[in-house]
């Protein structure tokens, strides 16, 4: 069944709490900010640092670990790959070429490699 079908599972790693600042103690761009404001971030947020994947079948590199975080998981250390060489390496493993791949939106042709993105070849058998 795996040989014709790809499983992902894909992880941030979960959402982590946020420091509240105090007042009176650390200035506060000592703190997370929100993207869409100055004000500080507060309750829970996702890891943007690093991303758990588990790729089986499909021509997928079995029994193989590509990159490392941290002892605590929070920040990749070995073999970062940004998400859009997982994008162009899923469609590879899909059978798709990524460069003829395009879709029509607002008036013209996109692809979803567009902005970048190459094969992660640690990722393929």
């Amino acid at each position: 069944m795996l040989t014709r079908h790809i499983l992902a599972l894909i992880a941030d790693g979960g959402a982590r709490l946020m420091a509240a600042p105090m007042s009176g103690a650390a200035s506060l761009a000592a703190y997370p900010t929100t993207a869409c404001a100055a004000a500080p971030a507060y309750g829970r947020d996702h890891n943007p640092k690093a991303m758990k994947m588990w790729l089986a079948g499909g021509g997928c590199n079995a029994g193989h670990t590509v990159g490392a975080t941290d002892e605590l998981g929070m920040t990749a250390v070995e073999g970062k790959a940004h998400v859009r060489d997982f994008h162009v390496t899923l469609l590879r493993l899909l059978g798709l070429d990524d460069n003829k791949l395009t879709y029509y939106h607002v008036g013209r042709f996109k692809q979803l490699s567009q902005f970048g993105g190459s094969v992660i070849k640690n990722l393929i058998a």
